[in-house]
């Protein structure tokens, strides 16, 4: 027999107060501010979590032309980054009684059939009328990025992943800065010359060879540093050209690795060139550091995207956009946290 759905009535009947106050509290996201006191809120809420209530879509669609729900977007979705952001992202949006409904614009890698992709699902969450669009992107030229934007015209939207000026909400990383900070951190502790491996310098991309450049220009240390590109999607082609650049490093020198993937391809490197990390050479990440805890791999240090930070603004900018409190585009950008290293164990542990 299937379980019966929890209703309004139900929270009214399981706290003891009235359907109007119910009503106010499970709403509020709605309302804004209302003249309930905050015990009497979390024991609506509480209750209404402990009893499986969830707004009914139906019901909101016919009374308030909303369906409670937001269209996500994302490319990679078995990234370990975008995982966790998810994660985090799901239950904020859960809170304010909004479900993420999820959609791959994969096609293939070529930037044309992505935006293509992006489109596509732009369209298909319109026609089924989504409250909002959270569109999670990445290394992309600017002119491609304002072809998907445009689709999101009167649909409250969020970006996440890049900072162009295209006249829309987003939230993003701080990752000039955060690089920045790491070619400080790794030039107090002594290592010398130092290097960057990152990707495609697009997007967010080329804000973190921005931060290396701002860095070592500080520091006056730029003639001896260098930049490597690893572009390729292809993962064996990262293999091969990461264990090529870990074949030209020195002991002493500070390498600063962008991103989780080829941070952990840059460790196995290191385990084949029989390197000690923290001894030969100094190396930061900058990543989501659950990744390499999850893999086993120790980094010196780790420069790491705070995601329960970034999904909190996503939903907090996305709910005041669908309530209609926000009436221009706005931002909120988040810092890295400086994480040191940790002693674990595991097969790329760095000794």
């Amino acid at each position: 027999m299937s379980k019966k759905i929890a209703v309004m009535a139900d929270v009214a009947r399981e706290t003891g107060l009235s359907m109007a106050t119910v009503s106010k509290v499970l709403n509020k996201d709605r309302h804004g501010t209302i003249d309930i006191s905050m015990p009497t809120q979390e024991l609506v809420i509480a209750a209404s979590h402990r009893i499986g209530y969830r707004r009914n879509a139906l019901t909101n669609w016919l009374t308030k032309k909303q369906t409670n729900v937001v269209g996500g977007i994302l490319t990679n979705m078995g990234e370990t980054s975008i995982t966790q952001l998810i994660r985090h992202l799901e239950s904020e949006l859960e809170e304010k009684s909004l479900s993420l409904h999820l959609t791959s614009a994969d096609k293939n890698r070529h930037e044309g059939d992505l935006v293509d992709g992006f489109i596509e699902r732009i369209r298909h969450f319109r026609e089924h009328r989504v409250d909002g669009l959270a569109i999670f992107v990445g290394t992309w030229h600017p002119e491609s990025l304002q072809k998907v934007i445009d689709e999101t015209i009167g649909v409250p939207t969020v970006l996440y992943g890049c900072d162009f000026s295209l006249r829309v909400s987003y939230v993003d990383i701080a990752r000039r800065e955060g690089v920045r900070d790491a070619v400080e951190h790794l030039y107090r502790r002594g290592y010398r010359p130092l290097v960057f491996i990152g990707g495609n310098v697009l997007g967010s991309a080329s804000a973190k060879v921005a931060g290396f450049k701002d860095g070592v220009d500080k520091l006056g240390i730029s003639e001896n540093s260098q930049i490597f590109l690893v572009e390729s999607w292809d993962i064996e082609r990262q293999i091969y050209d990461i264990d090529k650049i870990v074949g030209t490093l020195k002991p002493g020198v500070g390498v600063i690795v962008d991103t989780d993937i080829r941070g952990a391809l840059f460790a196995e490197a290191c385990v084949r060139h029989k390197f000690k990390v923290g001894d030969d050479i100094g190396v930061l990440f900058i990543a989501n550091d659950h990744f390499f805890m999850e893999h086993g791999v120790c980094p010196m240090s780790c420069m790491s995207i705070q995601f329960s930070e970034v999904a909190k603004g996503i939903a907090n900018i996305l709910t005041e956009q669908i309530a209609g409190r926000l009436k221009s585009p706005v931002e909120k950008i988040i810092k890295m946290e400086l994480r040191p290293r940790r002693s674990t164990s595991g097969p790329l542990c760095f000794k």
